[in-house]
């Protein structure tokens, strides 16, 4: 077994959610990780935020969209500060009988 900030680490994570209704909420979250020098050489950082929505459009329908940001430096990986972003988007279709919802809609 391991632990996501490893031995001699530091690490930080929080995240809260926001509900618009109960079916419509906003989720956001951030976490940071420092290595230690004796761990990985020369040690390293990696910081990360995200929000997440998720909402219906319709009884139906329902939407999910949600968009992270890293930055991370680890020397032994690359010499300089790395960073990306990732995005998802997802549009479900909910037939009657197997929607999440009140079963006489």
């Amino acid at each position: 077994m391991g632990h996501w900030v490893g031995r001699e680490g530091q690490g930080v994570q929080a995240w809260t959610t926001y509900w618009l209704s109960p079916r419509n909420k906003l989720q956001f979250q951030f976490r940071h990780l420092k290595v230690s020098r004796e761990f990985i050489l020369n040690g390293g950082t990696l910081a990360d935020a995200s929000v997440r929505a998720d909402l219906w459009a319709r009884s139906k329908f329902s939407l999910t969209a949600a968009v992270q940001y890293e930055a991370w430096t680890f020397p032994v990986i690359a010499p300089t500060r790395q960073s990306n972003i990732a995005s998802s988007l997802q549009l479900t279709f909910w037939p009657k009988g197997f929607s999440r919802g009140n079963p006489s809609q």
